[in-house]
């Protein structure tokens, strides 16, 4: 798990709240509160590879268009020259 410094600092600040003992007792909402950071990044991370895929696909497609394009208009101009 990469540990980015908000996320360290997060925790840093938790575990050096008053009754941090008390609180590994019990039910822990710091470790609610890491789970859901760790899942949120997790998210991200995958959303931002599904981005970079279609923006790859995006990118091939705007340059394969206005080669198309370029073509169509040039086949145009002859057929009115002609």
């Amino acid at each position: 798990v990469r540990r980015t410094p908000l996320f360290v600092a997060i925790v840093s600040v938790f575990a050096a709240a008053p009754g941090a003992d008390a609180l590994a007792t019990r039910v822990n909402p710091i470790r609610k509160v890491v789970n859901l950071l760790q899942q949120m990044q997790s998210k991200v991370a995958l959303e931002g590879e599904q981005e970079k895929e279609l923006y790859s696909k995006f990118e091939c497609w705007c340059k394969s268009g206005s080669k198309n394009l370029a073509e169509s208009i040039a086949a145009a101009g002859e057929k009115i020259e002609a």
